[in-house]
């Protein structure tokens, strides 16, 4: 039996890798958050960036260890976002508390690029007045995953934001000023 020449095993090893596709990994990273102290209907929006196809996400959310903080009233995955126009409806993916988030959806046709808005999330902060909490997307209820085409988890990036609840300019100058005015006070008295 005569051996292969080496030109045979480069070419059939160019077609094999030709042949497996590159699917690039999306990062969803949060980033850093500014919410108003006692506010309900503060809307933030969450992005995607360096993704290829997906055919749906499971979407889940946490704020800090889930036991306190920022209350998330709504996740909308569907109004201007990459699966909008295209997609089965959103739904919830279980029961969860005040500050934790499951929701997901599909594609109804093909793919979309995970690239883009994903989803627009609403926060109510009534009854905080300061504090700094992470929102996770590796939760105590699941971790969040794009979908393929077969419905198997595509590695995706996963960075937790920051959300930061700042008093605004004008509450703390008054609290500024009634500071200023009790020291005043009690050197008087």
């Amino acid at each position: 039996m005569g051996s292969m020449p080496k030109s045979f095993f480069t070419a059939a090893l160019v077609i094999c890798l030709v042949a497996i596709p590159v699917v690039a990994q999306p990062t969803i990273a949060p980033g850093f958050i500014s919410l108003n102290p006692n506010e309900a209907n503060q809307e933030v929006l969450i992005n995607v960036t360096g993704g290829d196809a997906v055919e749906g996400i499971n979407l889940f959310l946490e704020v800090g260890d889930g036991s306190s903080g920022p209350t998330i009233t709504s996740v909308d995955l569907l109004t201007g976002t990459l699966f909008d126009g295209n997609n089965f409806g959103q739904n919830s993916l279980g029961p969860v508390s005040s500050r934790q988030a499951a929701e997901g959806t599909l594609t109804s046709a093909g793919t979309v690029n995970a690239d883009g808005l994903l989803a627009r999330v609403v926060f109510d902060t009534t009854g905080i007045t300061d504090g700094t909490f992470d929102l996770n997307l590796d939760t105590s209820i699941g971790t969040t995953s794009f979908l393929d085409t077969v419905g198997g988890n595509i590695a995706t990036n996963l960075t937790s934001g920051t959300l930061n609840i700042v008093p605004e300019p004008t509450s703390l100058a008054l609290l500024g000023i009634g500071s200023l005015m009790l020291v005043a006070r009690r050197k008087r008295a």
